[in-house]
């Protein structure tokens, strides 16, 4: 019976660290070292500069232009807080290049997702979006992840409990909308 409690009780403590050590999708270890990477106004100012220093951004994205199997993202740039999480409450700096080796799915890549991602500086790149003169920074990705959108309250919200015809009426009991 002890035995049988011991094992229980390492299965739910062992849970618990799988479920809350994904939480962030980087490493402490790691954004301590990427802490001090250069800031991203002198990033944006001379990227030839850092080139080959590895970086740790993120923000908003903006355009997606896919060519062959790599895919650039032209990426508003938005401060990261503690978590490694871009915080949308803050103004931009500006915008950059993230150049992904690989074809992304373009259900958790699409223009307004927040991203959060580590890479390479490779020097400078025009925007996707046509602006004249502007140029870049541009990031070679080692790993991007994307954020969940925040939840949506009111009409537009797929909570079933937040619907504008009132509480518990999806699933046909409460007092719904029309309850005379």
């Amino acid at each position: 019976m002890c035995k049988n409690i011991k094992v229980f009780f390492l299965v739910i403590f062992s849970g618990f660290v799988c479920f809350f050590s994904g939480c962030a999708p980087f490493t402490n270890v790691k954004m301590e070292r990427l802490k001090k990477q250069p800031s991203f106004l002198n990033l944006t100012a001379r990227p030839k500069r850092y080139k080959g220093k590895e970086v740790f951004l993120g923000g908003t994205v903006a355009a997606i232009k896919k060519s062959g199997k790599k895919t650039n993202l032209e990426i508003i740039e938005l401060p990261l807080d503690e978590s490694g999480k871009p915080a949308v409450d803050f103004p931009s700096e500006g915008r950059f290049i993230a150049e992904v080796s690989q074809e992304i799915d373009p259900t958790f890549f699409s223009v307004g997702t927040v991203v959060t991602l580590t890479g390479i500086v490779e020097g400078s790149a025009h925007g996707i979006i046509p602006e004249e003169g502007s140029l870049f920074p541009l990031i070679r990705t080692k790993r991007i992840s994307p954020w969940k959108e925040p939840m949506t309250y009111g009409k537009n919200s797929t909570n079933w409990y937040d619907q504008p015809e009132g509480n518990l009426h999806a699933w046909g009991w409460g007092p719904g909308a029309y309850w005379w």
